[in-house]
């Protein structure tokens, strides 16, 4: 359980009302302002020895006013209580990965990496779907996990305030899919990759997803839009003005030219994609992921990392919140790994925390180098958000 703690100072620089507008992003700068706390440890916490906590922290809140928590491994748990600062720990499993052989069905290992509701009653997902070829030695020689990994991103729906979860017959839960048929052993993952936390703007439902770099596909961070939840295949890539991109199903359509449908990756390339909220007095958006600053240059330091702004296409260069512990290795500590980071707020008054209030926090999973796969800790550290306006 988490404990409640005293507010921490947050502060936002003095916008104009029209700043907001701009599609030159704000400055960011996040100070952490206290001690990390612990909401989940494998060692204490676990339910069986193979789940552990293995995707950025997402939260929403449902039509009878509980908060639920989610920071799941393929097979699908929650945190459920009455706020954010009060989540248990539940043991019952929610939905287990379909763990299909087929690639064409994309649904092998999935995680539930972005929930949404509008209501508190429905709620719409989007899935990170992993598929594993390394058990599957016919279409991966080689039977290396990294060498024959390829992604897609599919949808989900609770109809019971997230009690349950159904994933409508492939193909139809398709989201975003290469449009290119599987191969085995090309030697480093393929495909569309944990996407942020779904946002609201302007009538329309945004995320970041990231791409890695595959025949014409180019690797960085993409965004994507819709404006129908209900509808999977309603999502568009950006192409580099406008959002017109329609994903292609490789083994249900026929594709003339796959490069009509692979997304334009943004100026940034962050890798995995954290998790972000907007200041309802700026209106900007802030995101924290694991990151580098000055990354391909000697002075590169890795760790969490923020960002800001105003249209979720131009953002403003990373700024490090803290370098990942693994660089100092603190003494009797073997936790020394942080990821998957989001940014939080216990007060914030949207069913989906995406806004921030008084008391924002930087959610993330520390693991233990010395005892992988699953020995890991889902952590929050208190920060300070000061955003500055575009000169």
């Amino acid at each position: 359980m988490v404990r409640s703690r005293s507010p921490a100072l947050f502060i936002f620089s003095a916008f104009a009302c029209a700043g907001a507008q701009a599609a030159e992003p704000p400055n960011v700068e996040i100070a952490v302002v206290g001690e990390p706390e612990t909401i989940y440890d494998w060692s204490r916490d676990r339910c069986d020895a193979k789940e552990t906590v293995d995707a950025p922290p997402r939260a929403f809140r449902d039509a009878h006013g509980s908060v639920h928590l989610l920071a799941t491994h393929d097979t699908l748990r929650q945190f459920v209580g009455p706020s954010l600062d009060h989540v248990q720990y539940d043991c019952r499993v929610l939905r287990r990965s379909e763990l299909d052989d087929a690639p064409e069905r994309y649904a092998d290992h999935q995680w539930l990496a972005a929930p949404y509701t509008l209501d508190g009653t429905t709620i719409f997902g989007l899935v990170h779907n992993e598929y594993n070829g390394h058990l599957r030695p016919a279409l991966c020689p080689s039977r290396q996990y990294s060498r024959c990994w390829a992604n897609s991103l599919t949808w989900l729906v609770s109809h019971d305030r997230g009690q349950t979860y159904q994933e409508p017959p492939p193909p139809s839960h398709v989201v975003a899919v290469l449009p290119y048929r599987y191969e085995g052993d090309v030697g480093h993952p393929i495909g569309y990759f944990q996407p942020s936390n779904i946002i609201a703007l302007d009538g329309a439902y945004y995320a970041l997803v990231r791409a890695t770099q595959y025949r014409d596909q180019a690797g960085g961070m993409c965004v994507m839009r819709t404006r129908d939840l209900t509808d999977p295949h309603s999502w568009r890539a950006w192409d580099g003005s406008a959002f017109v991109v329609p994903f292609a199903d490789p083994y249900t359509e026929a594709i003339d030219d796959p490069r009509k449908h692979l997304c334009t990756p943004l100026q940034w390339n962050w890798g995995n994609m954290g998790g972000m909220a907007r200041d309802p007095a700026s209106g900007a958006f802030v995101i924290v992921m694991t990151g580098a600053v000055n990354g391909g240059r000697p002075d590169a330091v890795f760790g969490v990392v923020a960002a800001a702004s105003y249209d979720l296409v131009h953002w403003s260069r990373p700024t490090l919140v803290w370098a990942d512990p693994s660089g100092s290795h603190r003494a009797g500590d073997p936790y020394a790994s942080d990821c998957d980071a989001s940014l939080l707020d216990p007060t914030s008054k949207s069913l989906n925390f995406d806004t921030l209030g008084t008391r924002p926090y930087v959610y993330f999973i520390r693991k233990n180098v010395a005892h992988q796969p699953y020995d890991r800790r889902l952590m929050r550290m208190p920060v300070r958000i000061t955003l500055v306006p575009p000169k």
